[in-house]
């Protein structure tokens, strides 16, 4: 039996490639400083991976499925570490006879950073593409928060408490230096097998070459899977919210304008430089989702 789990709590040394989530939410910090009602429900429900990744693979029965490896099926469970204890203890002979595999993502979360990992085997890729969208839709739905960031692929080491790597390093600069709109971009070392997930409606390609995340695949997916996970949302409500986001992050290009105009001719050059460096960086997210909710529509 093959148990593709990394028991965090054994304080083990772990170290093996595995496929990576790594994403940061988008104006967490402007969150805490104005929500603050809507902390608590923030961390309980949106900040819980677990608690998403078991519930959704609960409703939408994506808790098993099979795939072909030398020449036969193999049966995948995915679960939550709290269900796979349960399961193991009451079903292991079952497991051995049945040459059953259990992936446990791991699930890591500082500050506004969530890291979700499981093993790296190109079958299980679409697993984090679901989960990503999940997680960005929950936000997106609840919270009018987005996210930003990529699934990659590289080597990860756990020990104790601590999670690090060349993988995270990769995973890392990709959200930093390459997603920069609300999108999880695709590690280019994946990108030959990005084919299936654009057919199956979860990823798009950008206009700068890069392939993304489309967490608004809603708009005109007929992918079961897709539909199952969709069916969990109001559509409704996360168009209201993208388009709300739309519409505030005009309101602070606006105010960019009306700062530097009522700004004193004798402020520093690097007052002036700061603020169009801010108007900028508004402008380039302002027009990436322009663009990505027309490509929606106009997909539908």
């Amino acid at each position: 039996m093959e148990k593709l789990h990394i028991d965090l709590q054994d304080g083990e040394f772990h170290q093996e490639d595995r496929i990576i989530l790594y994403c940061d939410i988008l104006g967490f910090k402007d969150f805490l400083e104005h929500d603050e009602a809507k902390i608590r429900p923030l961390i309980e429900y949106a900040l819980d991976p677990q608690k998403i990744i078991k519930k959704f693979f609960e409703v939408t029965n994506r808790s098993s499925f099979s795939y072909m490896e030398n020449k036969r099926y193999v049966t995948i469970k995915v679960m939550d570490f709290e269900t796979y204890e349960e399961f193991f203890s009451q079903h292991s002979d079952f497991m051995k006879i049945n040459k059953l595999k259990i992936i446990v993502p791991t699930v890591n979360i500082l500050s506004d950073t969530m890291i979700i990992t499981i093993p790296y085997n190109i079958n299980y890729l679409s697993i984090i593409f679901e989960i990503s969208i999940i997680l960005h839709l929950t936000l997106l739905q609840k919270f009018k928060l987005n996210i930003r960031g990529s699934i990659s692929v590289g080597n990860v080491i756990f020990f104790k408490n601590t999670i690090t790597g060349l993988g995270l390093n990769n995973a890392d600069n990709l959200e930093k230096k390459i997603a920069k709109f609300p999108r999880i971009v695709l590690d280019p070392k994946l990108e030959e097998y990005v084919g299936l997930m654009i057919t199956r409606g979860f990823a798009l390609k950008d206009e700068d070459g890069k392939f993304f995340v489309n967490y608004l695949g809603f708009m005109y997916t007929d992918y079961y899977n897709l539909i199952q996970i969709y069916s969990l949302f109001d559509k409704e409500k996360i168009v209201e919210n993208f388009k709300t986001n739309i519409k505030d992050l005009r309101s602070k290009y606006d105010q960019c304008f009306e700062d530097l105009k009522n700004i004193s001719t004798l402020s520093s050059k690097n007052e002036r430089d700061e603020i169009d460096k801010r108007a900028l960086k508004y402008n380039e997210k302002l027009q990436w989702l322009e663009n990505y909710l027309i490509k929606s529509t106009e997909i539908l």
